[in-house]
């Protein structure tokens, strides 16, 4: 049999239980403690975790579901050209520097027309001129006793260039378009082609073929000169003041003729008897297809010397 006092201890121990049980989880509730929580390791005690998978266990594979790319085959092309829109813009870095070089070559840049004449390399097809003049004249097919002449005559009438010699003449004859002075001939004004097939005794007179260019290239000092036709630059007869359309495009061929050919050098544009708006125009016009400032450009202007208006532009002189 318990005594008394054992009975009392025994009591005592299971009221001191019963309040640790209720004081520990209203401690670990205020210290932010879940309840089931150990203040001391902060585990979780007593979890029980459920499974709720609806699915089956199969060896079946599931079906691929790959979505294909229309594009797929050109999609390389599709994509932009990193190289141009890295480069920057000639304004901000100079234009000189923004020309590749690539642009000397005559094999990736071709005249894109035919407005340009370059010099020398006028061919004139002489003995084709004066095959119908030859069968006329019942004279010897090979021109055994005869002997020819070819005069270029400009709008005045004058003989600037004579060729001559005697039996046939060559097929192509090669002219430099310089007259016998040594200056070239101009842009815009027509030449004609005067034949003269003689024996001693009788001459015949043949006219062939009239030349006309509305621009002429020819080498200078540094680089090249580019003769332009006045009129057809500004129409009317060169008295409007704006370019007319074959003027731009006059103008744009000469352009290109600058980056083919004359790429980094300076560039001086001469007129003689153009108006303030002419001149401007031109200027403008030029830095215009070149991607320059108009102060770019040197300008010379001066008056008429009585043969009308006319404009040189200079790649590479002064």
């Amino acid at each position: 049999m318990l005594t008394k006092q054992r009975v009392g201890q025994r009591k005592f121990l299971a009221a001191a239980f019963l309040l640790a049980w209720t004081v520990v989880p209203a401690r670990a509730q205020s210290a932010g403690l879940a309840p089931g929580v150990s203040a001391s390791s902060g585990v979780l005690q007593n979890v029980v975790i459920k499974g709720n998978e609806q699915q089956k266990p199969s060896l079946a594979k599931p079906p691929l579901k790959l979505k294909p790319d229309p594009y797929a085959a050109i999609q390389k092309s599709l994509k932009p050209d990193d190289s141009l829109l890295l480069t920057d813009s000639p304004r901000i870095q100079g234009w000189s520097q923004a020309r590749p070089g690539l642009l000397h070559s005559q094999g990736l840049i071709a005249p894109w027309n035919d407005a340009l004449k370059q010099l020398p390399a006028i061919v004139i097809p002489a003995r084709a001129d004066l095959a119908a003049t030859i069968a006329q004249s019942g004279a010897d097919r090979k021109g055994r006793g005869w002997s020819w002449s070819l005069d270029v005559v400009d709008e005045q009438g004058k003989a600037i260039r004579s060729f001559g010699g005697s039996g046939m003449p060559p097929n192509n004859l090669v002219w430099k378009g310089q007259n016998s002075d040594g200056s070239w001939i101009k842009a815009g004004q027509s030449y004609s082609l005067l034949y003269h097939w003689s024996n001693g005794t009788k001459i015949l007179t043949a006219v062939g073929r009239t030349l006309e260019f509305p621009g002429i290239v020819h080498p200078s000092a540094n680089g090249y000169s580019v003769s332009l036709d006045f009129s057809r630059l500004f129409g009317n007869q060169g008295q409007n003041d704006s370019l007319s359309d074959s003027g731009k495009a006059l103008l744009r061929a000469a352009s290109d003729w600058f980056r083919r050919t004359s790429y980094g050098k300076s560039i001086f544009i001469s007129l003689l008897g153009a108006d303030a708006a002419q001149t401007r125009a031109i200027q403008t016009g030029l830095a215009s297809d070149l991607s320059l400032p108009p102060n770019a450009i040197t300008l010379q202007s001066a008056p008429s010397s009585g043969a009308g208006p006319s404009a040189t532009i200079r790649f590479g002189g002064s």
